[in-house]
């Protein structure tokens, strides 16, 4: 009995040791805080990656890039028929607490469509980084440079 204590014992004491280095190598992170929205002006482009907002003080709108939904743009190493498009999600929001949803479609190397919010345009005037075909974009890598403007 006493040899199986022992090898408890001893297992307990590894498990025990294995979790101290993993938290002292840093290996157990904690929640990283969310980031209150910086300030930019109407007319202003600012980039977001995605989960980052920005307030446009003129206009008391906060633009939340929420996602890339989808990415079939040509790779830009690739000669494609067609050039495809990555639609960006945004989330729009009033001071008086309007809020929207908007997706826009972005064509490499370009900027989207015009999608209106309250009395404002909204664009993504690009999105990077530029597909291509020898590797695979992180989500968390997207860039979207952003522009609200007076309608």
């Amino acid at each position: 009995m006493a040899a199986l204590e022992w090898a408890m014992a001893r297992q307990a004491l590894l498990v025990a040791a294995l979790a101290m280095s993993c938290v002292a190598g840093g290996y157990e992170r904690s929640p990283e805080r969310p980031t209150e929205p910086r300030t930019v002006k109407v007319g202003e482009s600012f980039t977001l990656r995605i989960g980052e907002a920005a307030r446009v003080e003129d206009a008391e709108v906060t633009v939340t890039f929420q996602e890339v939904s989808s990415d079939s743009r040509c790779p830009k190493d690739v000669n494609c028929i067609q050039a495809g498009e990555a639609v960006v999600v945004l989330a729009l929001e009033s001071a008086a607490g309007k809020k929207t949803l908007v997706e826009l479609a972005v064509p490499p190397g370009g900027a989207s469509p015009v999608a209106t919010f309250e009395a404002f345009r909204v664009t993504v005037v690009e999105l990077e980084p530029q597909t291509e075909s020898t590797r695979s974009i992180d989500p968390s890598g997207y860039v979207a440079t952003v522009r609200l403007s007076s309608g």
